[in-house]
């Protein structure tokens, strides 16, 4: 889903964020679906767009992947 996030921060169709992202049309159907029933897309026409909801979701996502890679080493 963040895949999917990432590609609608300008307006892309269903198909070609299906390829970029490499997936499946039964698994680009569901993903689209819980990401409009959260309020992170929207369908406009015929393509799909983040949110604001979705564009702050991707920013403290990658907050947290530049964290996590940051603390180095075994944390045990």
């Amino acid at each position: 889903m963040f895949d999917i996030l990432h590609l609608a921060r300008t307006p892309k169709k269903k198909t070609h964020i299906m390829y970029s992202a490499n997936l499946c049309y039964s698994s680009i159907n569901k993903y689209l679906q819980i990401l409009f029933d959260n309020g992170m897309i929207e369908k406009c026409s015929d393509t799909y767009l983040d949110t604001g909801k979705g564009l702050l979701f991707l920013k403290l996502f990658e907050q947290l992947i530049v964290l996590v890679n940051s603390t180095g080493g075994d944390n045990t």
